[in-house]
Formats: structure tokens, C-alpha cells, sequence
């Protein structure tokens, strides 16, 4: 076997091992991962195959008909090669539409250039045949463009390689070999060209296609061999069926390897370009989702994320992605808009907690509240009051103005106590024109204090009417209270209170009265 038969041989074998291999990378094209390898691939197997065929051509016109087949691919190698590993690594966010549009536009020129070579002298330059070795070859003078070519095409082989070893850095144990197969695959074509450019090669005989023709597979294993491409069409069927929800795929090693764009519009910064970054640096605002699928124990997590004014709730929910072996290949994370549900069941809390019309705990919740202080106080031997107001006179308000005036009155009446009560004090509505007020860690003495300052508050303060008429009112206080809370029952407080106001009432209004067993520290 002479050695151009046994070169055409070998390329022609690689060519097709190159295509078989593309065909199964084009089962995935769902993933843009996938179709960048795919591209790679069939680029790779047009320059193969033609050089093949170059080599076993013995006329200069076959040689140049060959030689702008492999053209068809040799502009395109670098470009998909470079857009590939950008993705895998997840550094594909420097790849904008314009630069995506400068890289391809290199290669269409390069192959516009060689196609129209015979009209100028940008690429090849009196192109012949060789016949002095044992076998004829294509010669040619090098041109302009081809040696921009040759600077673009080392530049996106020597960046590639960049990124492939800062991966390695960063990668997991369980992931340095496959990155380092893959590194392989790209460093590997690099030595048979430099081999070839500098003439330590056979004579003539371009090298690069049989580094390609080894590479590449080898390349592709490392890239199948990692499962980075066989989550995706498995999600595809399994969960994505739920599209209104958001859905982002990740692989063993946590890396993003689909998502849809119900996801894009959860998470701002994710995008298609995403694909192939981990998890953790695509989305960094939110490690409570990493922190859970790493977990892997709990079925669901909440999250919540801020767009702007407006946060939104979501409820992650995991589940693992299965060969038919029932082997984990990654995981689906479903992301549910759970806002509007939070929204009606802080409503519904609101509205059972909340005095529609003054905003104070209503009557049950002021009970509930006061229990659980009671508890407190008496657990820690605190001091604790209860303050019970009356407004005065207020059925002459609603006689006078009306009740529309009368709710403003109990309006303004709560925003005033709300202005002279501490965080920790809890004001209630106790039931039509009178408010209830537990005071925590507040001797009566103390308790004696803030009433009188509440009900001056309320004397200063008034209500205006549409036709400008302003309307007054004041409020009568009654106090209970102990220094040491002991046996005593949040019913005999309020009860206690409840006299001393009505004492006040009788005792002129406007005022504030004290329970008659103040003085001795108990109701």
C-alpha cells in the first residue's frame, strides 16, 4: 500500500467515524451545547474526507476541486470549536451578536477568498502539482488572507485552550478528567499543524486533518462521557410538559444543561447562554436553591426573588432525571409562582387578625396576643398593664355627622394611640368606640403615665369635615396592672380595666381612673 493510499485511508475512515458521531450529537440539538458539537463535527469530517480525496487525486483540477470541498468546513473548524467550548465552560456571555456575527464573518471570507481564488491572489497563489515525491501533491504560494486565517484560526485554538485550563482549575475532581480529555482533544490538531507549518512533517502533506480526524473523537468522548448532553432530551419529556412553570435541568455536577424561558423570566440572569455554567455562578443571588439541591432531602423550597419594587414567591421543587437503567444523569428543578396564593393568605391573615376599619388587632387576635404575653411575664416574673379607652360621647358624632364621620373618628382615634405606644405594646379594638391596650414589662404606676399621655393626645386631636367643620373628641381611660404577674388571668385584667373606665366615665370624662386594688400590686 503506496502512502497516499494509505493517508486517503485513513482520512476516509476517520471521516466517516467523524459523520457517525455528529449524527449522534444531532439527537440532542435541543441543546444549543449539542449543536455547536454537531456543526464541530461535520465541519471536521468535510475537510477529512476532502483531503482524502485530494491525496488520492493525481490531476491539479481534481486537487482544486477537492481542495474547495474541504473549504466547505476548514473556515467553520475554529469558530464552532470556539463557540463550543465557550459554552462548556461558561464563558459564552462575550459571545454577543456582533462578535458572533465577526467570527462567522472570518470564516465566510476565508471561504469566499479560496472559492475566487483563480481571480486573485488573497488566498492561494499559483497553485500546482508537486510530482517530485513519491506521490503528487497540491502546491501553492500563501496569500494575504491565509495567513489572517492562520492568525484567527490559532488565536480561537489558543483561547479555547485557555478556557478548557481554567476549568480544570475549578472543576471537581470527578470532572478534571473529562475536561482534561477534552483539553486533550483541543491541544492535539494544534501540534499536528505546527508540525506541519514549520516543515518538520512528510513533504507537503497537511498534518492538521489527521490531528482532526484523532482529536475530534476523543474530544467527543470527553464531552459524552461527562453527560453534560444527556439530561436534556430526557427533561424535554419529563418536565417540561409543566412549560407555564419555570424549569431549569442541571447535570450530576450541577452545571445548567436547559432551562426554559418561563426560567429566563424568573431569574434575570439566566439565559440560553447559560447553558454549561454552574448553577451556583449562573445564579448567585439565590444559594438557598443550590443549598437544596445539593441537600437533595427536602421535596420543595420557597424563593424569593426581587424584580425591581415587586418580589415574587416561587416554591422550588427537585426531582432526579433517569436513564431507562434508572441511572441519575441530573436533576429538574420546577419553580412554581406561589405569589398570588402568599398574597390571598397574607389577606386572609390580615383579615382575621386586623380591625378592618382602624388597623388594631381585632378583638380575637388582641386575646390571642395578650395570652401569649401573659405567659411571658409571668415565666420571667415581669410587670404587665392593661389599658381600657372609651371615646366620649361618640353616638353624638354619628347623630351629628353621621357614621361616615364616626369612622373617621375611630380612625384617627387608633392612628393617634399607634403614634404613642412602643413597638412592643398591643393595641386592639375591644369593640365599637373602645380600644384595648396591653402594655408588656409596664408597671401600673408606669401604666398610669402613658394613659394620661395617650388621652392628652387624643384631646389635641381632631377630624375634618368635607365643608371644613372639625370635629373633637376625647376618651376615658381605665387602668389594671401588677408589678409581678402571678396567677392572675388576662379575663381579670380586662375586667379590672374594663371598671376603672367606666369609673372615669362617671367621674366627669376625659380622665383616667386606676383599678381599686392598684395600690397593692393585684387586681
Amino acid at each position: 500500500m503506496g502512502p497516499n493510499l494509505l493517508f486517503t485511508t485513513l482520512l476516509l475512515a476517520s471521516g466517516v467515524l467523524i459523520l457517525l458521531i455528529a449524527l449522534y450529537a444531532w439527537k440532542y440539538r435541543t441543546v444549543p451545547l449539542a449543536v455547536h458539537l454537531a456543526w464541530l463535527l461535520t465541519a471536521t469530517a468535510f475537510y477529512a474526507v476532502g483531503y482524502a480525496f485530494e491525496l488520492a487525486s493525481t490531476t491539479l483540477p481534481g486537487m482544486l476541486f477537492w481542495s474547495r470541498f474541504q473549504y466547505v468546513g476548514i473556515p467553520f473548524i475554529q469558530t464552532f470549536w470556539l463557540l463550543f467550548v465557550s459554552a462548556f465552560t461558561g464563558y459564552k456571555r462575550w459571545l454577543t451578536k456582533p462578535v458572533r456575527g465577526a467570527l462567522f464573518g472570518v470564516s465566510g471570507v476565508t471561504l469566499f477568498f479560496h472559492w475566487t481564488q483563480s481571480f486573485h491572489r488573497f488566498y492561494y497563489v499559483n497553485p500546482r502539482l508537486d510530482t517530485e515525491g513519491a506521490f503528487p501533491l497540491l502546491a501553492f504560494d500563501k496569500g494575504l488572507w491565509y495567513w489572517v486565517f492562520q492568525i484567527y484560526a490559532n488565536a480561537a485554538l489558543l483561547f479555547c485552550v485557555v478556557l478548557l485550563v481554567g476549568m480544570i482549575r475549578r472543576s471537581s475532581a470527578s470532572q478534571r478528567r473529562q475536561v482534561a480529555i477534552m483539553l486533550s482533544g483541543s491541544v492535539l490538531p494544534w501540534i499536528f499543524y505546527l508540525v506541519y507549518v514549520t516543515g518538520f512533517g512528510p513533504r507537503d502533506v497537511d498534518l492538521t486533518p489527521f490531528g482532526l480526524a484523532l482529536a475530534t473523537p476523543l474530544f467527543a468522548w470527553g464531552v459524552f462521557r461527562s453527560k453534560i448532553l444527556d439530561a436534556a432530551p430526557i427533561a424535554h419529556d419529563s418536565v417540561f410538559m409543566s412549560i407555564r412553570d419555570g424549569v431549569v435541568v442541571v447535570d450530576t455536577a450541577g452545571r445548567i444543561v436547559d432551562l426554559n424561558p418561563a426560567a429566563e423570566l424568573i431569574f434575570p440572569l439566566l439565559s440560553r447562554e447559560s447553558i454549561g455554567r454552574a448553577l451556583a455562578e449562573a445564579i448567585p443571588d439565590h444559594p438557598e436553591i443550590v443549598a437544596f439541591l445539593r441537600a437533595g432531602a427536602s421535596p420543595e423550597v420557597e424563593v424569593k426573588v426581587e424584580l425591581g419594587e415587586m418580589r415574587r414567591h416561587y416554591v422550588a421543587r427537585q426531582a432526579p432525571i433517569l436513564t431507562r437503567r434508572g441511572h441519575s444523569i441530573g436533576h429538574s428543578i420546577v419553580l412554581r409562582d406561589m405569589t398570588q396564593q402568599n398574597l390571598l393568605k397574607e389577606k386572609l391573615q390580615i383579615q382575621a387578625t386586623i380591625d378592618d376599619l382602624t388597623g388594631a388587632c381585632n378583638r380575637r387576635y388582641f386575646f390571642e396576643l395578650g395570652r401569649r404575653e401573659l405567659v411571658r411575664s409571668k415565666r420571667y416574673g415581669h410587670a404587665l398593664s392593661m389599658l381600657i379607652l372609651d371615646l366620649d360621647k361618640f353616638k353624638r358624632v354619628n347623630d351629628t355627622w353621621g357614621h361616615e364621620a364616626g369612622d373617621q373618628v375611630l380612625q384617627k382615634a387608633a392612628e393617634t394611640l399607634r403614634m404613642g405606644l412602643r413597638d412592643s405594646d398591643v393595641l386592639g379594638r375591644h369593640g365599637g368606640e373602645e380600644f384595648a391596650i396591653l402594655l408588656p414589662e409596664t408597671p401600673p404606676a408606669r401604666a398610669v403615665e402613658v394613659a394620661d399621655r395617650l388621652r392628652r393626645m387624643l384631646a389635641q386631636t381632631e377630624v375634618t369635615r368635607p365643608d371644613g367643620t372639625p370635629v373633637g373628641f376625647t376618651a376615658s381611660f381605665g387602668i389594671a396592672g401588677v408589678d409581678v404577674v402571678g396567677d392572675e388571668d388576662l379575663a381579670d385584667l380586662v375586667r379590672a380595666a374594663d371598671r376603672a373606665m367606666y369609673v372615669a366615665k362617671e367621674e366627669g370624662r376625659n380622665c383616667v381612673r386606676c383599678s381599686p386594688a392598684l395600690q397593692a400590686g393585684r387586681i
